[in-house]
């Protein structure tokens, strides 16, 4: 599944329903695109469905646990306390050669800090924010463990190339 966004303030929430038989053999029921989550559907998982609900808001930035929800408009120094540039930074070896260093045109180095754009940076810093407050989500998109055999646009390939450089410094970001 693809999602294709114009601007950073996208997401879609999906429910799958899978079936793990006696030999651990997991199966797909369903997927449901728009879950019902109300507690009136069946009352002993209100809770689930509310930790479900509070996980998907913080995880896109409408809700977070210090209680900030305009952190998209912060300036520079602002952004810093949350994400600074640093925290941006992956393949320090590779993006410090001389092959990067002086030049951005080598695919390998689309996602050193220098080579990306103010709306990359950005995009990414959103990104940092977002696997942050995963709390006891998953992302998908971007992968870590596979390649995307469809083609991608541009940011996707770096985002791509940036998770998986995170992934290589700390397992935290790799896809489960």
């Amino acid at each position: 599944m693809f999602i294709i966004t114009l601007n950073r303030n996208f997401f879609e929430m999906v429910r799958f329903d899978f079936l793990v038989d006696e030999d651990l053999n997991v199966y797909l029921m369903e997927a449901n695109m728009s879950p019902n989550l109300s507690s009136l559907h069946f009352a002993p998982n209100k809770l689930l469905y509310e930790q479900v609900i509070y996980n998907l808001l913080s995880l896109v930035g409408l809700t977070r646990i210090d209680g900030i929800t305009d952190w998209p408009n912060y300036d520079g120094e602002k952004w810093d306390l949350r994400v600074s540039d640093k925290d941006l930074a992956v393949n320090e070896e590779l993006c410090s050669s001389e092959e990067c260093f002086l030049s951005c045109k080598n695919d390998k180095c689309r996602s050193c800090y220098m080579c990306l754009s103010d709306s990359m940076k950005l995009h990414l810093k959103d990104a940092y924010l977002e696997q942050k407050s995963i709390w006891s989500s998953k992302r998908l998109i971007p992968s870590t463990n596979y390649e995307h055999l469809n083609s991608q646009t541009l940011k996707n390939l770096v985002q791509t190339d940036w998770f998986k450089a995170k992934c290589s410094s700390d397992s935290s970001w790799c896809s489960k």
